[in-house]
């Protein structure tokens, strides 16, 4: 029985050295490629910093370093940081991480630390910080389709040469969501828990939430890395919701367009709910604005017929907000 025994034994285990020379050789294979992989990669985007110092957009980071072995390859920068001369930005960052999965290819994952600081040769600056801010990116080989970015307890300080006032705001939880439709470009947007005021004023609105949903025709290109094309575009705004609780609702909808010198039109449906609420706030946090917002809340309450709910059309031409043909409004020039 032992000399039949025998040459079974000695066939399986050549079978398991094979496979665990086979297994050793798939991972040192794996190994090799996956450090080849990220020399390359340190190698290309540190000629990529290198080349834009010379053009009209320089990126740096500070400490480049790629990491992420075995299941990911990513990119960690120590400090980040932005020049866009002809546009007159600038803005600088703290650390910079980034990490694609090697078992799903296309996609990626962001994290950046603040705080941050921007400027502009507009005359405008902001500081920024957070508790976290994270992108989720998705490509093919034509380029992004898609890219989300969510944060938690942002806050922001945007200052203004020309006013000399400072703007405060923090969002509780920030979301935006872009993606290429066919030709067209997607985006929503939410903001959570949101306050805001002028520095040395009171804050004119209660805590707030607000939702946005539009496309805009033709403008899917500008995830590939291209011109927007100037200002001229047309889309459709889905929904742009406002929430301040207590009741106090507002939704507007529909087309609009924006023409090469960035002057906004377009024919939207506006509906208020608690239209007596709203109108107490408004003229409690604009003051100044005390004669225009009674006028409208007059004109809403004649349409509601003894109702606290009103939809009505709104005309925007070239900035001016009219409702029945009477002006109420304007949008500045973008």
């Amino acid at each position: 029985m032992a000399s039949l025994n025998q040459p079974i034994a000695s066939t399986a285990g050549r079978k398991i050295r094979r496979l665990g020379i086979g297994v050793a050789i798939a991972i040192a294979l794996y190994t090799g490629g996956w450090y080849y992989a990220a020399n390359r990669l340190e190698g290309f985007l540190t000629d990529m910093l290198a080349t834009s110092a010379a053009g009209p957009v320089t990126a740096d980071c500070n400490g480049l370093s790629v990491g992420g072995f075995p299941f990911l390859i990513g990119v960690t920068c120590e400090k980040t940081g932005l020049l866009d001369q002809p546009n007159g930005i600038k803005a600088a960052f703290e650390g910079f991480r980034s990490a694609a999965r090697i078992y799903m290819p296309g996609t990626a994952i962001v994290e950046i630390d603040g705080p941050a600081q921007v400027s502009s040769a507009l005359g405008v600056s902001a500081e920024g910080d957070w508790q976290s801010l994270r992108a989720s990116l998705s490509a093919n080989l034509d380029g992004l389709k898609k890219a989300s970015f969510v944060g938690r307890a942002v806050t922001a300080k945007i200052m203004s040469d020309r006013t000399f006032q400072r703007l405060n705001l923090a969002v509780g939880h920030p979301e935006l969501h872009v993606r290429a439709n066919g030709d067209d470009l997607d985006i929503a947007l939410l903001a959570e828990d949101v306050d805001f005021s002028v520095e040395g004023s009171i804050q004119p609105l209660p805590r707030l939430s607000a939702s946005a949903d539009l496309t805009l025709v033709g403008k899917g290109h500008v995830l590939n890395g291209k011109a927007y094309g100037g200002k001229q575009s047309n889309g459709e705004l889905r929904a742009l919701k406002v929430d301040m609780g207590q009741g106090m609702y507002a939704e507007l909808s529909g087309p609009f367009s924006v023409d090469e010198d960035g002057w906004v039109s377009g024919s939207l449906v506006l509906t208020v709910e608690n239209l007596d609420l709203w109108e107490k706030t408004l003229l409690t946090g604009f003051p100044e604005a005390s004669g225009t917002i009674s006028a409208m809340s007059e004109m809403l309450r004649g349409l509601t017929k003894g109702r606290d709910k009103v939809s009505v059309n709104l005309s925007i031409d070239k900035g001016t907000i009219l409702l029945s043909l009477i002006p109420i409004g304007h949008i500045p020039q973008l």
